[in-house]
Parts: structure tokens; sequence; C-alpha cells
């Protein structure tokens, strides 16, 4: 029996007649995946049944069918794809993962096209002493009832926002009205002052999307907050969707000056202490996007945090450079917890770090006295990548010159690294001993890495020293490196 194609499918019942090889015939019904286009062809002449109903059918076959999928209770998938918080949750259930994967996890990024555009009004929202544009972006968003909304902004401009948000339901895309390359709109957290004109610590993210919401963010240079915080600049919750695109996240501060209108990066004053990113939501997605070295204290630079299992939250870089501030002692630059990530294409390279004047004075001790421990011993604990009760998969992905480690697999924590990854030079200073992957789980939930031994080379020269730290009995090592 043949079908017509089609790219959606649905479950029917075929009577067949059959002999029983004593001259006698009986009747069986089959059940067969079909296409869910009607009418559909078959070969000769056929009882069908759909759903209960019975026809018959020879050469083409019509039945009128539609499903009604505002209701699905006791609708089947074939019938009525999976939606956000299907109550056939068994069944629209991402699958689960259990071992390193060999093949990159299916994470479903769909384009955003907007429906209509709005640009932000500059004039009525230029601070004239700041020379920056305030809460122009935000008040562009609001009043507008199509499910798809862009707002482009002016390139080579500031602006300073409070908290950016989406309506329920709804996708934003923020972007620059033309292409400038060179001077891409800059946008950062407002700051708030008392009436002394001292300023606030700040409260509220910049950017905060939750519930079924999304937000965009194209080709904009996103700044981390200049004064105290106890937020992170981007965060999403629920089954909320964040990408951003050619995006660069920046500590430093950028000022447009008032007579040649020229926007010029100043190093940042203050140390930060919450993340760039923190996501507890559905999907995070990352092409393109530069961070710059930040010096963070205390904090990641970003925070995966999910709450309903690593196949219910996803993150996705491409192409993406991660500059990470090599500072001893410190956090992880992503730390990912119960999230699926993927990551290809991109690198995580180790910046030195430039302290301030006060800061050297204040560290340098401690600090020589970390360098004598880690020249020393051959074991570490940090790392620049944290995975824990997650599942990491990195393709074409290079990670050099770390001195805090590159890779921890801990608890739960389930981790492929494709053949094209490559680890070279990621040791302390002035020390020859490497620190490439730590691999550690627990008893009851143990650590599991599938790695090739051609990753651990440099100049296309394979390394005779992996150096990856793995407990024999918490951790299990498949691939060549095993």
């Amino acid at each position: 029996i043949n079908f017509l194609p089609s790219n959606e499918q649905y479950w029917i019942v075929i009577e067949k007649q059959l002999d029983d090889g004593q001259g006698n015939y009986y009747e069986r019904w089959d059940q067969h995946f079909i296409e869910k286009r009607i009418p559909f062809i078959i070969e000769g002449t056929a009882n069908v049944k759909i759903r209960g109903t019975i026809i018959h059918c020879n050469g083409e076959c019509v039945y009128p069918i539609e499903f009604d999928c505002t209701d699905l209770t006791g609708k089947i998938i074939q019938e009525c794809g999976c939606i956000d918080n299907d109550p056939r949750s068994d069944n629209c259930k991402p699958k689960e993962i259990f071992e390193p994967p060999t093949e990159e996890p299916n994470i479903k990024d769909e384009e955003v096209v907007p429906i209509i555009y709005f640009e932000e009004q500059i004039d009525e929202n230029l601070n004239e002493q700041k020379n920056a544009i305030e809460n122009a972006i935000q008040q562009e968003q609001q009043g507008d009832n199509n499910d798809v909304v862009g707002v482009n902004v002016a390139s080579n401009e500031v602006f300073e926002e409070e908290t950016i948000t989406v309506p329920d339901n709804k996708a934003y895309i923020i972007q620059p009205k033309e292409e400038d390359p060179k001077n891409p709109p800059v946008i950062r957290p407002a700051e708030r002052t008392d009436d002394q004109g001292k300023t606030l610590p700040s409260t509220k993210p910049l950017v905060n999307v939750e519930g079924n919401r999304t937000l965009e963010i194209q080709g904009l240079i996103i700044e981390h907050f200049q004064s105290q915080t106890t937020s992170p600049v981007l965060k999403t919750d629920g089954n909320a969707i964040l990408r951003l695109i050619n995006v660069t996240l920046s500590s430093d501060k950028r000022v447009k000056d008032q007579e040649s209108q020229q926007i010029t990066s100043y190093p940042s004053s203050t140390d930060k202490t919450t993340p760039f990113l923190e996501a507890h939501g559905k999907l995070v997605v990352l092409k393109d996007v530069v961070i710059e070295p930040s010096n963070l204290i205390n904090s990641n630079v970003i925070l995966l945090s999910g709450s309903q299992g690593a196949n219910s939250h996803q993150f996705l870089a491409e192409n993406s450079i991660f500059k990470v501030q090599n500072n001893p002692g410190s956090q992880s630059f992503i730390n990912i917890i119960q999230f699926t990530v993927v990551i290809k294409g991109s690198i995580f390279e180790g910046q030195k770090r430039n302290n301030n004047k006060n800061e050297n004075i204040r560290s340098s001790l401690k600090k020589d006295i970390m360098n004598v421990v880690q020249q020393d011993t051959c074991e570490w604990s940090t790392a620049s990548v944290n995975i824990f009760d997650g599942v990491g998969f990195f393709e074409s992905t290079t990670f050099k010159d770390l001195s805090e480690g590159a890779l921890k697999v801990g608890k739960g924590g389930i981790v492929t690294l494709k053949d094209t990854v490559i680890l070279y030079n990621n040791k302390p200073t002035d020390s020859k001993l490497g620190r490439n992957i730590i691999c550690e789980g627990t008893t009851s939930s143990p650590a599991q890495l599938l790695a090739e031994s051609s990753s651990f080379s440099e100049a296309g020269v394979e390394n005779k020293n992996k150096w990856v730290l793995a407990d024999r009995d918490t951790c299990k090592i498949t691939g060549s490196l095993g």
C-alpha cells in the first residue's frame, strides 16, 4: 500500500484478507503510520479504519477529517503536535539523556520575524547632560497588540534603560535600524540616584524575560551595571526564550562626546558581583556573541540554573568568543546546573587580569602564596566551565590559556567533547602543570565524559600528558581518552 507524501502523520488501521494456507480466508486489521493529508492513495482496494470509522477505498481514499486541537485531552501526538506546557507531558517531554551523546542534542531554535516595527524617539528621551537616551526602548514596546514586534534603535547612541520586559505570549526583537558595525547602539542599566544625587544600588535586571515570552537582541553592545547591584544584567524564568545575535557583553562604560558625537569606552571603576546572564528559563541562544573580560567577584559570568531537569532547559552557543578573566580562586565563567548545553564553533580564551593599583597592593601577597601552591601540586578544584546534573556537548571549540582550568564535570554531569575540540596551555602562570579537565561525581550520581585523546593537542601535536583529574570511583571516561 502506497500513500501520498507529506510532513505530518497519524495512525490508521487497514483491513487485510489473508489465506491461512488451507483455502480459508480471514480478516486482520493492521496499524499503519500514514500521512495526515487527505485524500491519500492506495494501490488496489481496502477497508480503512480511521479513529474507529470504517471507509471503503479503491484507489483514492477520501475522508474529510479535521482535528480540533483546542482541547488536547485524548488526542495523540500525530493528530495534535506538542506545545509548551502540554498536558500530555509524558509523550511530549524531550528525550532524556543518560549517557554522553554521540550526536548533537536537538535544540529547537526558531527565527523570530517581526510583524511590525517601531523606532525609538530620541528627541523626547534624550538626557542632554549624560548625552544618553533614557527608557526609549521600553516605551516603544508598550501598547502594541501584535504577537511579534521589532524595535529599531539608532546606531552610535547610548541607551539607558530601566528593566526591559516582554508582555505575556509575545516576542520582541531589539535591533539597529541601520547597519553600522563600527558604531553599534549601546544599551546599559539606568542608574538611580537619591535627592542628593548619590547613586543608589540597582535591584532589578536590565532585561527580565519570563513566562511564555521571547526576546531577541541583535547587533548591540550590552553593558554591565556601573553601580553596585544585586541583580544580573539579563535574566530569564519560566518558559522564556532569550536570543542574543551579534552582541557584545562588556563591563566597560561608554560615553558619547557631545561635540564630536563619538562614543568612547572607559574601563569600569567597579568590580562586578552579579552575572551578565542568569537563566532559569526554557532556552538561551548566543550566536556571534563576544563576552569581554570582566573582573567578577564571587560570581559567574553566565549562570544556567534549571529546576525541571536538563531536558527542560537548553542553551546554545555558536561562533562566540568568551574572554575569561584569569583570576586565582574565582568562580567558573559558566556554571551549568540542570541544563542541556550545546557549544560549537566557539573559543574560551584566558585573559591576564589588569588590576588597579590599590588591588595590587591588597592582594599581591595572597596571590604569591596561591601561585606557589598551584605550581607545586597536580590537584586543583576550579574550572572555566562547570557542569552539574546537566548535559554538555562541545564541537569545534577551543579552550586555551585558562589558568583556573578548562572544564569540570561534576555530580550527574554528562559531557561530550567531539574530536574537533582542542584544549591547550591551560595552566597557572609560570607553572608547568596543566589544568584541563576535572571529572568527579558521586557514587549515586557519577560524572560521565566522552572525549578523544586528539583533543589534547597544540599545533597539531598531541600532548603526552592530558592533565585530566578523574576520580576512578565516580567518573566514567569513554572514547579514546578512556
